[in-house]
């Protein structure tokens, strides 16, 4: 798909293969999600996985829920976490983990991370939330958006390191790290008022912080 439009044919093309029982793999839904990252087309995946009975395209795989939100991540960051990018950034965050909780998006397999739950997940979300509170609102947690996703990330913070990697078809092996938005939601969720004026949680975050030193597993570097 070398232009924007042509990403448009990809939903009804993923319907067709799904209806004649010719579904993409995990390989080429990860080729997928990457390229309408690449392209900026984040919005047509979102679209595939809101008709996810009919394309067949699920987020209950961590990895593939993984690349989505780190698309969104690279999105906020190439704009310097400014302007419109972030605030659609974060609008297409928050749909996609409604979708993920949805029946057709939960996770199949306890083999494999469930990204409902998983910090990497939770971190852009309050990477983007914080970035549009001190972006928009003059630091300000005006939504109650980055309050809500720190405490989420510090009750799920005990998952981080569970799966080290995750093995599919063909010896095909993902590995499972921190990724960048960890350490900058962290780090900007403390630069928001209310974050800051809360001894307890912004306590908990700096320890999080420290923590990030050391590897997922426990082990020191």
């Amino acid at each position: 798909m070398k232009e924007p439009q042509d990403w448009h044919t990809l939903v009804p093309l993923l319907r067709g293969l799904h209806s004649s029982k010719r579904t993409p793999n995990f390989l080429l839904w990860e080729f997928i999600v990457r390229k309408a990252g690449e392209a900026g087309m984040n919005s047509v995946i979102i679209d595939c996985a809101e008709q996810s009975h009919r394309t067949g395209f699920s987020l209950g795989d961590y990895m593939l829920a993984e690349l989505l939100f780190s698309n969104l991540h690279t999105k906020a960051e190439s704009a310097g976490y400014k302007g419109a990018e972030v605030e659609t950034a974060l609008r297409q965050a928050k749909r996609v983990a409604v979708l993920m909780n949805s029946e057709d998006h939960a996770p199949v397999d306890k083999m494999k991370p469930d990204p409902r739950r998983h910090p990497n997940i939770i971190s852009v979300l309050l990477e983007l939330s914080a970035a549009h509170a001190l972006d928009a609102f003059g630091g300000k947690d005006t939504l109650g958006d980055v309050r809500s996703y720190a405490e989420k990330l510090l009750g799920t913070w005990v998952l981080r390191g569970k799966f080290d990697s995750i093995k599919y078809p063909k010896k095909n092996i993902r590995k499972v790290t921190d990724l960048p938005s960890v350490r900058k939601g962290i780090e900007m969720a403390l630069q928001v008022e209310e974050i800051k004026k809360d001894g307890k949680l912004s306590q908990a975050l700096r320890e999080r912080l420290r923590e990030l030193k050391t590897p997922a597993d426990g082990a020191r570097a």
